[in-house]
């Protein structure tokens, strides 16, 4: 009972701590006396799928339904999975969430032919813009060897940077469509 006692007093202060900085940033009192509250890991929080189902509403109204698919391409050796990549479609871009290939299979040209294959289906669904993100500690030279170019940098807290790259034209070479 005490620690229900504790964790309801925390946070009341965060929201009266949220309601003061409203007030500080002028902010009504409309907006300072909304309660605000604070979710840790809220996967599967009824509120979070409210605010991203308003946000696609919002989005939808402007830029039309997204054509949005998840796709994957995996390598296998027999049974073992030794790669893959996974990312999605969505409007008129491609977005690779993950590419990784076994620590014993690289170098192999795998890493390259899963990028590829995920470039070549996003091209045949009209599709011919890619984005992704690495860090400094993985493959920033792979990607740039793809012809990837680096549009956004962020120093990471651990010292590493975070490299947000893009590539326009897949299926293209020199201009030319392949």
């Amino acid at each position: 009972m005490e620690r229900a006692r504790i964790w309801a007093f925390y946070q009341a202060f965060a929201a009266d701590r949220m309601t003061r900085a409203a007030r500080f940033a002028g902010y009504d009192d409309r907006v300072a006396e909304l309660i605000y509250q604070t979710l840790e890991n809220p996967v599967d929080e009824p509120a979070v799928q409210t605010v991203l189902e308003g946000l696609r509403r919002h989005n939808r109204a402007v830029l039309g339904d997204p054509t949005r698919c998840t796709l994957a391409v995996v390598v296998r050796d027999g049974e073992t999975v030794v790669g893959g990549v996974w990312g999605e479609l969505e409007w008129d871009w491609l977005h690779v969430h993950i590419l990784w290939v076994a620590d014993e299979r690289r170098g192999q040209g795998i890493g390259s032919a899963l990028m590829r294959a995920i470039e070549s289906i996003a091209v045949e669904r009209g599709v011919d813009r890619c984005h992704l993100e690495t860090t400094s500690f993985q493959a920033l030279p792979f990607y740039d060897g793809l012809g990837y170019e680096v549009f956004a940098e962020l120093e990471k807290p651990i010292g590493h940077r975070c490299f947000f790259l893009q590539r326009v034209g897949l299926g293209q070479i020199d201009g030319r469509r392949v």
